[in-house]
């Protein structure tokens, strides 16, 4: 679920991206797991981004990056922040072929 609503969220092919059902679907994920899950505040955050709505980007986004436990993945989260802050939303790379 949360691999779906990331796509839908930031797919590098626009006609894939929904932000509207990212943003349902990731707050479903945020609320069946309590909203203690930072990967999924992260998706409804580029959900929100995709949207047009990034003051909840940036909100939702600065809530996943204090959750994390690590710092595996805290770069590549303030990387997002940044990108939120700047109103620009998320896309995934290209695929290579």
């Amino acid at each position: 679920m949360n691999t779906l609503a990331w796509d839908l969220a930031g797919s590098s092919v626009a006609e894939l991206r929904d932000g509207s059902k990212a943003v349902a679907l990731s707050t479903r994920l945020c609320e069946l797991t309590e909203w203690r899950q930072p990967q999924y505040m992260d998706t409804l955050a580029a959900a929100f981004a995709e949207t047009g709505d990034f003051e909840s980007a940036i909100k939702w986004q600065e809530r996943a990056v204090s959750l994390l436990h690590d710092d595996q993945n805290r770069r590549e989260y303030e990387d997002r922040l940044r990108l939120f802050q700047s109103r620009r939303p998320y896309r995934q790379p290209a695929f290579m072929e």
